[in-house]
């Protein structure tokens, strides 16, 4: 292809850069294909940094040959894109310990060492991190690849280890070391079962056990577990960058991360190194998808990470994949919408994996650079509209990594990222009425929850049974305790709506306080329309000798289906809470899963930005407090555009309609 014929994205100068890495498949014997297929996607796209991936962790009856072609490979390549100055061409490093995944499989290596092995028992292919055999040769793999002069490298997020790994006698004889106690693997086991907190949480809850819960030999185990995984990832990194320093100290290298936060901090560290311009790409990945709404709750942890990694100088970059890297598994369109909703989260750019690594069918990729192409200027103003605005609506308020990992089942995940009720996530210091959920009250301290309690809150009833359970009945206005008990639906006297109510084994019971107003009666029919009785009040509003303003609703997010917390009923008794407590400057009253961020700007205007995660097409209408005088709406090349609306009943209707999987992007002044 004549590259002189490709038209160059337009952008608007001056729209705040985004960092976009492409990763390249290593087909080597395909090298002048692949140095094609960059050429044309930087002039295509504007995408500058690409990195080709080499999977480094060993296999085969000799490992050194993997290694050997993927010189081989780069170094062709390299030499190939010369006459392409401002390509970047750098190495993901794509295993170092291996995915050990069905889509990733690990054959047996004839190199001696140490092999992973499961709690079960079962040894895995994979080699355990911190075998020393294992160390040279990730030292040596690294070493030849650094001697090439990458632009960058980036390791992958195989670099951890999962939760049921590792006790191999390596492992055993650290966590013996570190407990004081002689640990086998039976011993590790039945420890991690009895221990303080369950297995599923350790990984994130290392500071709780050793601070505040280590009652046992079974907690001072599973302790000396966790702490065994992250110095395993701790020493792990460090072969990869003293590789790296004896080549070149300024090797800028980055990392990708999974689920587990706590390995990231350790980690990115020592990666970094004294090269400096550290870089992460979070787990927020959301392939082989389903529905366009499943991107509501992975956004969540999306903001998690965003808010636990910010602050750190480190560039936050979304995992904009798309594996098997076809639009079976995802389409272009939801591509787009998935890397827009990360700008607009507050990420700074995209890794992205475009092209399938099994064979070079290039037309694959093709659906995905054309979006990609279109909206470069759209991700930059995007983005630095993000940079400018102030958050507004309610925020779910996150802690360091260090102080556990909370469940996405919360008030965003949950809920009002469906709805188009302004949500963000936040540290201590954001403002915004707190939406706390059950799953996150035991992260906090007394003296954090003392200052969460005397700003505005909506509450859960799982949070407020624990929040009672610790003491803090008195701050909240009701004492809640678990009972089963009998209930069909909940009556909101600010509106005269009547919601469903889940009870049974598991609810949470409500008895107010002196100088609680109940705002919500939950009762209970024997058959449908017939007479009702009261059970107890359902949600109760809260002015606290703190001057905090609660609202504890007795919806339990975790245990209730979506049914019963998603519906247009609840919708209406939502936003009748949050005027309550103070209102909402903006949302959208549709009946669609619909996200909305919305943001107030130095100058007096608001952001708006809009995502539809349904099938429908959606009107944007807007509930706004004050009338607008202009509306601009963000167009894919970065510019913005006057766009016609009127007022009717305090609802803002903008000319423009959101197809599924749209993106909306709004100033109003």
């Amino acid at each position: 292809m004549d590259l002189k014929s490709i038209p160059a994205p337009i952008i608007r100068t001056g729209a705040e850069p985004i960092r976009l890495i492409s990763i390249i498949p290593m087909f080597s014997g395909r090298v002048e294909y692949l140095a094609d297929l960059i050429r044309e996607r930087h002039r295509y796209t504007s995408i500058s940094e690409f990195a080709l991936s080499c999977s480094l962790h060993p296999q085969g009856d000799d490992p050194l040959k993997k290694l050997e072609l993927a010189v081989k490979t780069f170094r062709k390549l390299k030499k190939l894109l010369s006459d392409t100055p401002s390509v970047r061409l750098g190495i993901l490093f794509q295993s170092l310990i291996g995915h050990g995944s069905l889509y990733n499989p690990n054959s047996r290596c004839t190199m001696p060492g140490v092999h992973l092995m499961k709690l079960s028992g079962e040894e895995d292919p994979r080699y355990c991190p911190i075998g020393r055999n294992f160390l040279k040769y990730i030292r040596t793999a690294v070493t030849l690849m650094a001697k090439e002069k990458p632009a960058f490298c980036l390791t992958d997020d195989d670099l951890r280890l999962d939760r049921d790994f590792c006790a191999c006698r390596l492992h055993l004889a650290e966590i013996s070391r570190r407990s004081g106690l002689k640990v086998s693997r039976t011993r590790l086991v039945k420890a991690l079962e009895r221990a303080t907190v369950p297995p599923e949480q350790l990984s994130g809850t290392l500071p709780m056990l050793r601070k505040n819960a280590i009652q046992d030999d079974d907690d001072r185990i599973a302790a000396a577990f966790i702490e065994s995984k992250i110095d395993s990832v701790r020493k792990l990194s460090m072969a990869v960058r003293e590789a790296l320093d004896m080549v070149d100290p300024g090797l800028i290298c980055g990392s990708c991360t999974c689920y587990e936060p706590v390995f990231v901090g350790p980690r990115m560290e020592i990666l970094t190194g004294r090269a400096g311009s550290p870089f992460l790409r979070i787990a927020n990945g959301l392939y082989q998808e389903l529905a366009v709404k499943d991107l509501a709750l992975r956004m969540s942890w999306t903001g998690i990470q965003q808010v636990m990694f910010r602050n750190r100088g480190w560039q936050l970059l979304d995992e904009t994949d798309t594996c098997p890297q076809n639009r079976y598994s995802k389409n272009a369109r939801t591509m787009h919408l998935h890397l827009a909703v990360g700008l607009a989260q507050g990420l700074d750019g995209g890794k992205l994996w475009l092209d399938q690594g099994t064979f070079p069918l290039r037309e694959v990729s093709r659906p995905y650079e054309a979006i990609l192409a279109k909206h470069q200027g759209f991700y930059r103003e995007l983005r630095s509209l993000v940079k400018l605005w102030k958050p507004e609506g309610l925020v779910t308020r996150v802690l360091p990594p260090e102080r556990g990992v909370p469940c996405v089942v919360d008030w965003c995940g949950a809920c009002f990222n469906h709805m188009g009720i302004p949500c963000f996530y936040g540290d201590m210091k954001d403002p915004g009425i707190t939406a706390l959920a059950g799953s996150q009250v035991n992260l906090f301290n007394d003296e954090e929850i003392t200052r969460i309690l005397s700003g505005k809150v909506l509450i859960d009833g799982e949070a407020a049974l624990h929040l009672t359970q610790r003491g803090f009945a008195s701050l909240i206005g009701v004492k809640a305790t678990q009972k089963e008990f009998a209930a069909s639906y909940e009556e909101c006297l600010l509106t005269g709506i009547c919601t469903s109510f889940t009870a049974g084994k598991q609810a949470v019971f409500f008895q107010p306080l002196p100088g609680s107003e109940t705002i919500g009666k939950v009762k209970l029919r024997q058959f449908i329309h017939g007479p009702s009785k009261l059970v107890m009040p359902g949600t109760v509003y809260f002015r606290n000798r703190l001057g905090g303003e609660i609202i504890c609703s007795a919806m339990m997010l975790r245990q209730w289906h979506f049914m019963h917390v998603l519906s247009p009923g609840r919708k209406l008794v939502y936003t009748a809470w949050l005027n309550r407590l103070g209102g909402l400057s903006c949302y959208e009253p549709e009946d669609v899963s619909i996200k909305l961020f919305s943001g107030q700007m130095k100058d007096g205007s608001r952001g708006v930005a809009l995502f539809n995660f349904s099938y429908d097409p959606i009107k944007v209408r807007l509930c706004v407090k004050n009338p607008e005088c202009e509306v601009l709406e963000l167009q894919p090349e970065g510019d913005w555009k006057p766009v016609g609306f009127s007022y009717q009943n305090s609802l803002l209707i903008i000319d423009k309609t959101l197809e599924t999987a749209g993106i909306g992007i709004y100033r109003l002044r």
